[in-house]
């Protein structure tokens, strides 16, 4: 999360809420590895990507 918060230039706890509002949408899922949380997208969330991007 510390590295999509620098990328996007928020804070780490609002990237983490907004990525726990993606998962409970079924857009991502997050996978700790270490002291590393991976967040990818899922199926829907690539098919929303597409959808909005024309």
């Amino acid at each position: 999360m510390g590295s999509l918060a620098d990328a996007s230039d928020y804070t780490p706890a609002a990237v983490t809420y907004h990525c726990g509002r993606l998962k409970a949408a079924g857009l991502i899922t997050r996978e700790r590895r270490g002291q590393h949380v991976v967040a990818r997208r899922t199926a829907s969330g690539q098919a929303l990507v597409t959808l909005l991007s024309g």
